[in-house]
């Protein structure tokens, strides 16, 4: 027998396993000395293997089963997990360490012991961190720039230049607290017992697509100008010794980010002045649920500022983002490093587990709309779902050396409400990116639909409360015109300038401004209803203003209409259900007879139901020229216009010779004609006719819009007109639009007491020979007409009514030339006389009313 000499570094190396008299493995060849001799070890006769020489040693801590799996050693633990299993597999790998392997027990049914050799060459060279360090700070400044670079001052925030200050205020702020997290994290992992490496943010270069003007801001999805913030190595690859020192580590850098990030927000939102520094279309970021609560509590309207926001602001969000989604239940994310912390590998990796997860991922995707419209949550998306579905059911990572060690109970709980108060601080919005398109928006107001009139001890006052907003992102002012009709005495308040009736107002971006104005009557009788408007700019108002009565008037002048047995005049009354009324004429300068309510026969009428009712007369002109000025309804008065009458033109064949004389009453004030238009708002300048070869001639059925020349001494113009239709006079100056009603008829000119060619409807009403409208009598009561014609045309004179007869002196044909005619009203009664034409042929109509 040949006696093996023994060594501790055999022993290491392998292979054969001694023992001291314990026992061991019988051989044959035993060498036997004599009695007295020291006892000799006892060796196997054949070397171990590596996995038979961890496996022994792994019987010193631990009660082995069968062996698992052939690539690494592993083993079943015929024992149950406990505190002395715990503190075993620290004493093994305390053991294993310096041989170069460590050894992770895996929960389950049963507990596996596995024996991996220690991680070696994970960390990155201090060049290369610096090197992406170095180009994560480029793309953090281009992103700032492009963030700020439309709501940026004129003169910069703390330099000229925007990208110094997208430097100093976004890039360097966000690095900074990326390096303080980095610090924390690796001082709770080093107390731990765990050596982890530094965060490093990974850049984003598609931000150099925005910097460079290549694609609009409106387009920009991710801003943040760095993609991720991993820890390399990564830490699911690091060993750790419990879930605890996992769970701890991995909520320590995410805390420390958002944390530090609201604070920056918050910093940036005090530094953010008052007034609007946009000048393009900004994007801000929404600051979410939490910081949005804190505006409302504060009414600090911060949420309006963001879009000009300080560029710390734009520092916050991207360190509150990033940590936000790194703490969601991901596996590879701090988030799903804490998911196995505190339930355990065997709990997390399950598929029911995953199953979860992914139908929270998708519930979340549902509620943040991100399936019907592309945002930042369209990218975090996809590779949420990824990782989940590659990686949820992947035991290997993290490397948990004992996973069968529970978290405490008391840690358990803080690292769930840590976890929790995290989440709902930063909480970002459904939209966390904003896109201001309505960034030059204009101002609107806010006002009541219907203004009430109240009467204050005999005064008839209203006062309206209006809200001018301002939804843009710009300081704007309007100048509030009031157009409220006459007789009404109005003052306005609130207002930064005041102006008889016009309000000067300053809004700032995203507020709005109240304003009020007050209305006193200062009319006869109670206001009808009108209506009341406010312009200004893109500011438009409009409401209807009326008395708190039960039974007025729905406007302040009659309404002149016909039926089969002639014109009538009407009032409109607007009134409660069951009201009843009483209506009369007072003061009215007509008697019954001359005219009276079409339901009664007389001036005074009683109503169940007030609605519309009209008047009559035995002489239409007097309904035209001379209705009722005064409505009484129950004893309140009201003031009533005499109804809007529908003027008309007529035209010959030939058109109107227009001279030097002048175009006549009503066109002197000069402007423009149109053809067939209802209104002079937004009409484009138009150019006088020009003269032709053959002669000076304007057909507006060619050129159906032209300003209205001046016709010169010796110069003559031929305007000739269609049949039919309406022609708008759009005059200069303060004169009010008018529209006509062409007709075809004789071409007469009254030449005197005016210069009018608007002769039909022309006449006059009197009373007893004194002029009521129209034209007056001479001093001896005779009303003296004269018309030129440019050929012979006929006249009729048509008389009516039962009253002393006209005096009237007037040929029946009017020469061409200068035609006079003389009209002496009756001394008693009621009369009236009006120009019309019929069948080429000019009518004087005549009418006289007994008193």
């Amino acid at each position: 027998m040949i006696q093996r000499h023994l060594s501790p570094k055999g022993l290491i190396q392998g292979g054969p396993w001694a023992t001291a008299g314990r026992g061991g493995v019988p051989m044959d060849d035993e060498v036997r000395f004599e009695d007295d001799a020291p006892e000799v070890l006892q060796v196997h006769p054949k070397a171990w293997s590596q996995r038979e020489f961890l496996e022994h040693i792994a019987h010193r801590h631990f009660t082995l089963g069968a062996q698992v799996g052939d690539r690494l050693p592993a083993w079943e633990l015929e024992e149950e997990p406990d505190a002395t299993v715990s503190a075993s597999i620290v004493q093994f790998n305390d053991e294993l360490s310096e041989l170069g392997w460590m050894a992770r027990l895996r929960g389950g049914r049963p507990t596996v012991l596995q024996i991996l050799p220690l991680p070696r060459g994970q960390f990155l060279g201090r060049m290369w961190i610096l090197t992406i360090w170095a180009a994560s700070a480029c793309t953090l400044t281009m992103a700032g720039f492009v963030g700020t670079k439309a709501s940026r001052p004129s003169d910069g925030v703390v330099s000229s230049s925007g990208f110094a200050d997208a430097f100093l205020l976004t890039a360097l702020p966000v690095l900074g607290l990326i390096a303080l997290a980095s610090m924390v994290q690796v001082g709770v992992a080093r107390s731990k017992g765990v050596r982890i490496g530094p965060i490093v943010p990974v850049p984003d270069p598609s931000i150099l697509l925005w910097a460079t003007g290549v694609l609009p801001a409106a387009w920009l999805v991710w801003p943040f100008g760095i993609f991720v913030l991993p820890t390399l190595p990564r830490m699911d690859a690091r060993p750790w010794p419990d879930r605890a020192s996992l769970g701890w580590t991995a909520l320590s850098a995410p805390g420390v980010l958002i944390l530090g990030g609201l604070c920056l927000w918050m910093l940036g939102w005090l530094l953010t002045p008052a007034l609007s520094s946009v000048s393009a279309l900004p994007i801000s970021h929404d600051p979410g649920w939490f910081l949005g609560m804190m505006d409302g509590l504060l009414r600090t309207d911060l949420a309006t500022r963001a879009a000009w926001a300080s560029p710390l602001v734009w520092a916050g969000a991207t360190a509150t983002f990033l940590a936000w989604v790194s703490l969601l239940h991901v596996p590879t994310f701090p988030g799903g490093r804490l998911h196995v912390a505190r339930l355990g590998m065997s709990e997390v990796r399950t598929t029911q587990t995953q199953m979860l997860l992914l139908f929270a991922f998708a519930l979340g995707a549902v509620l943040f709309s991100v399936f019907t419209r592309f945002t930042v949550w369209s990218l975090v998306l996809p590779v949420i779902l990824t990782l989940t579905l590659l990686m949820g059911s992947d035991r290997r990572w993290p490397m948990v050396l004992d996973d069968t060690k529970p978290v405490p109970e008391q840690q358990h709980f803080a690292m769930g409400l840590v976890w929790v108060l995290l989440l709902l601080v930063a909480l970002p919005s459904e939209t966390p990116l904003i896109a201001h398109n309505d960034w030059d928006a204009e101002m609107t107001m806010d006002a009541p639909e219907i203004v009430d009139v109240v009467d204050v001890e005999g005064v008839w006052r209203a006062s309206i409360s209006m809200s001018v907003l301002n939804p843009s992102l710009l300081d704007q002012q309007v100048s509030l015109i009031l157009d409220i009709g006459p007789d009404w005495v109005t003052t306005w308040d609130g207002c930064s300038a005041n102006k008889v009736e016009r309000c000067e107002v300053e809004v700032r971006a995203g507020r709005s401004t109240s304003v009020s104005l007050n209305a006193s009557w200062n009319g006869e009788g109670a206001p009808t209803r009108g209506l009341l408007s406010v312009s200004g700019g893109s500011v438009r108002w409009e409401a209807p203003l009326q008395p708190n009565l039960p039974v007025h008037p729905l406007a302040p002048k009659w309404n002149l209409t016909s039926d089969e047995a002639g014109p009538l005049v009407c009032v409109d009354l607007t009134a409660s259900d069951g009201t009843h009324a009483n209506l009369s004429l007072p003061g009215y300068v007509h008697s019954e007879a001359a005219v009276w309510w079409t339901e009664s026969g007389t001036q005074e009428l009683s109503v169940t139901q007030p609605a519309s009712h009209c008047l009559r007369s035995a002489d239409p002109m007097l309904l035209k020229h001379t209705p009722p000025e005064h409505l009484s309804i129950d004893n309140t008065s009201f003031t009533l216009q005499p109804p809007d009458v529908v003027a008309r033109l007529a035209f010959d064949d030939d058109g109107w010779n227009v001279s030097s004389g002048g175009w006549g009453a009503g066109f002197e004030a000069g402007g423009s004609l149109h053809l067939d238009r209802v209104s002079c708002a937004d009409l484009s300048p138009e150019a006088t006719p020009p003269r032709g070869e053959q002669g000076w001639i304007w057909d507006l059925g060619i050129r159906g819009a032209g300003t209205i020349p001046t016709v010169g001494e010796g110069e003559a113009l031929v305007l000739r007109a269609p049949a039919d239709g309406e022609l708008l006079h759009c005059p200069l100056g303060d004169a009010s639009p008018a529209i006509y009603r062409l007709e075809r008829g004789p071409d007469v000119l009254l030449v005197h007491p005016i210069v009018e060619r608007r002769y039909i409807g022309v006449g006059g009403v009197y009373d007893d020979g004194d002029v009521l409208a129209g034209f007056a009598p001479n001093a001896f009561g005779t009303v003296e007409i004269h018309l030129e014609a440019g050929a012979e045309i006929p006249l009729s004179v048509v008389i009516a009514g039962d009253g002393m007869g006209w005096d009237v002196v007037a040929p029946s044909i009017l020469a061409n030339g200068t035609t006079v005619l003389t009209m002496t009203p009756p001394s008693t009664g009621t009369s009236s006389f009006e120009f019309d034409h019929l069948d080429g042929r000019v009518l004087l109509r005549l009418s006289s009313l007994e008193a």
